[in-house]
């Protein structure tokens, strides 16, 4: 595109599209966070070192752009568009300031499509802020140093001068716009964001500099601060005619399109919720969890899957890349994958890979002998559970047969199996009482490999709903074939105190077995960075809650820790809160927008995860039907433990359940975006009678602990 016009009817086109605002909320553009530094360096002996100083700080630095980003998201009563990484070649500057040089400007003469970047553009409704970052980490309590000085007021200087570029563009657009008319009235306002240094080590600056710092307090309160800034404050007093009003919008118009174009060609999926929450998802499947190039050291915590030997099979196709879609592994996995025992537990929070380790192993053991056959139990209500197995199964080239068992019988599972000549059988056990080792013995004792998956599944209401079962571990150690277990105990039912003597058994058979069967998982790398962190500070609050109660050590030592795997970022995680009892409109008005945002979006798949009781189930999904049920996933929490979406709608009802367990669980299998609505479905006001409050008080105080880490709306 070359000329103004071209720029605005573009933008108009999908300012149209995307810029619709639906609430008093800023529209974000792109929808999350531009992913660039996104490896994680663990600060572990034999992995952490100097010469990873300088990843570590262009992280750092991508982290402070990506907590900005959040702090302009989470504005309030703030009608604006936020471009993030706002891009533009010296041929679009000259589009928009006319008065630019072009004899006396070197950039002229040289390549126009090189191109100058901004952290963050902000369109307001008679506004511009252009906003640089700078990530300068000082510790105010020491005194500062001449090195740190030096590094601070370069820092500023440097984003001074980047926000002055952008400015010139802005203002030479603002005058060919506005044509003189009240173009005084729209302020272009710069600042510069230092999100991890104190004011007071900015206190020698002038007035007017000072203003246009933001500081690490700033961003504890960032929509006070919006509002109440001595820059912004003026802006409000204008009074703004319809003329303005329309030339600010278009504007913003072709602000939006240069944001959009790429080597000349506009791409407004940019803009497209749908697209951004499928793009990262497909990062996030095939396991892309570290930034390559010729000029970085690769991440000693990363194994690219073709170079893991032990995973090469049939004419060199490796089992990770070829088979199951996955490009890295990190260290823990790579560790699990080779190990050889008879019994392998892997414990493991949501998200970190078990699943994926356990299917390498089946296709490992089918592969490598032509009279192998594998039985793999999951514990689920719904064959929708099984379809991940069967279609990494079938992507294998392995034949699979999936079978339900209703009994409570060992030998009439293991007869099954047996009939079947598929070389894997998948046994989705629904409400089996007792599901023991010896079905497990019985079927290794016929040189069956058995694998477990979500063992945690055993402890659920429905699978047991009398006793718990029996799995005498150091029995399936003397087993002759393989026998692989996963787990996440922050999902289970461990904690109910009718479980405890069940709960010491099993645990004593854990620190029974061989140290060398047991391996524990803790990078999550299936969810979001920002989901993570979610999954993180619940379990921090199950482990307080059981600490209370008075449990003992053993239960808390064996909840698996979640840590950061990767550092992709997705959209902001939102909590509805419905406290008022008349919640049904709320909750389809809610659930409506949601699905009708995400089902524009193509070959997307949307998980509605519910706890709440069958009858508003039903409900609910006569309401919904008017979607399109081929994006749509029913499941309730008591059977979703190896399912995965993209997005994801979590149903919560207190009066169903209020365990922050089961909230962890349903929140876990979104891979990038989420949404979680709570509400009561109680026939009676429980506000009046005292009892409301205390039925969400486990789930208030955990939305206290998540502070930032999401946005929570109430309906009261």
């Amino acid at each position: 595109m070359n000329t103004l016009e071209e720029y605005r009817n573009k933008g108009r086109e999908i300012c149209k599209k995307y810029c619709e605002f639906k609430d008093q909320s800023p529209i974000m553009l792109p929808p999350a966070p531009k992913q660039t530094y996104i490896d994680v360096y663990i600060d572990e002996e034999g992995a952490s070192s100097s010469k990873f100083d300088d990843e570590r700080c262009k992280q750092a630095n991508y982290e402070a752009e990506v907590l900005t980003y959040r702090a302009l998201e989470r504005l309030t009563e703030e009608r604006c568009v936020v471009l993030h990484s706002f891009k533009y070649t010296h041929h679009q500057y000259r589009i928009c300031d006319k008065s630019h040089d072009r004899k006396n400007c070197k950039r002229c003469k040289g390549k126009a499509a090189d191109k100058t970047e901004c952290d963050f553009v902000v369109i307001g409704k008679n506004y511009v802020v252009i906003i640089e970052v700078k990530n300068v980490p000082i510790d105010e309590d020491n005194e500062l140093t001449d090195e740190q000085r030096k590094e601070l007021t370069g820092a500023l200087k440097d984003s001074l001068e980047q926000l002055e570029k952008t400015k010139s563009l802005i203002n030479g657009l603002v005058h060919q716009v506005f044509v003189g008319l009240e173009a005084d009235q729209c302020s272009i306002i710069c600042l510069s964001a230092f999100p991890s240094t104190s004011r007071d080590l900015f206190q020698n600056m002038d007035e007017q500099t000072n203003k246009q710092i933001l500081c690490k307090e700033d961003f504890l309160d960032f929509s006070s601060w919006w509002k109440q800034h001595d820059v912004l404050g003026p802006i409000s007093s204008f009074v703004q005619t319809e003329a303005f009003l329309a030339k600010h919008q278009e504007m913003k118009q072709v602000l939006v399109a240069i944001y959009c174009t790429d080597k000349n060609l506009c791409d407004e999926l940019k803009c497209c919720l749908g697209k951004a929450i499928m793009d990262i998802d497909d990062e996030l499947k095939k396991g892309n969890i570290t930034f390559l190039s010729k000029n970085r050291l690769p991440n000693p915590n990363v194994i690219k899957a073709t170079d893991i030997k032990s995973a090469n099979i049939d004419s060199g196709i490796n089992i990770f890349k070829d088979m199951l879609g996955i490009e890295y592994l990190t260290v823990e996995q790579h560790d699990a994958f080779n190990r050889d025992q008879n019994l392998l537990v892997i414990n493991g929070p949501a998200g970190s890979g078990k699943t994926i380790i356990l299917l390498a192993k089946i296709i490992k053991v089918i592969k490598s002998n032509v009279d192998n056959r594998a039985v793999l139990f999951i514990f689920s209500k719904h064959d929708i559970s099984c379809k991940h197995y069967q279609d990494a199964l079938h992507k294998a080239d392995i034949s699979n047969q999936m079978i339900v068992d209703y009994t409570n019988n060992p030998e009439y599972t293991v007869q099954r199996v047996l009939e079947i000549e598929s070389r894997v059988v998948i046994v989705r056990i629904t409400h089996l009482l007792r599901f023991t080792h010896n079905t497990v013995t019985k079927l290794m004792e016929s040189n069956i490999h058995v694998f477990i998956d979500d063992l945690q599944g055993m402890m659920s209401p429905s699978v047991n709903r009398h006793r718990f079962p029996e799995l005498d571990l150091l029995q399936i150690v003397r087993a002759l074939t393989n026998c692989v277990i996963t787990c996440d105990l922050a999902q289970s039912y461990f904690f109910t105190l009718s479980a405890y003597s069940y709960r010491k058994r099993f645990y004593s058979s854990l620190t029974n077995l061989p140290p060398e069967t047991m391996v524990t998982l803790s990078l999550n790398l299936r969810n979001t960075s920002d989901i993570t962190d979610i999954l993180s500070k619940i379990r921090e609050q199950i482990v307080l809650q059981l600490l209370q109660q008075g449990r003992e050590l053993i239960d808390v030592g064996n909840i698996p820790i979640i840590k950061q795997g990767h550092y992709i970022h997705g959209q902001q995680i939102v909590v509805h809160v419905i406290e008022k009892t008349s919640y049904e409109s709320s909750l389809f008005g809610i659930l409506s927008e949601e699905l009708d945002k995400l089902c524009k979006t193509d070959n997307i798949k949307i998980g509605i995860v519910y706890a709440a009781s069958k009858q508003d189930q039903e409900v609910i999904e006569e309401r919904c039907s008017v979607f399109d049920n081929n994006k749509i996933e029913w499941c309730d929490f008591d059977s979703c433990y190896s399912l995965e979406y993209p997005a994801v709608i979590v149903l919560h009802d207190v009066a169903h359940s209020r365990d922050l367990p089961i909230l962890y669980r349903q929140i876990s299998r979104a891979r990038v975006y989420c949404v979680v609505i709570i509400y009561n479905s109680s026939d009676y006001d429980l506000s009046s009678r005292g009892y409301f409050k205390s039925e969400f008080k486990p789930l208030n105080d955990m939305l206290v602990v998540l502070g930032d880490s999401v946005r929570v709306i109430r309906y009261d």
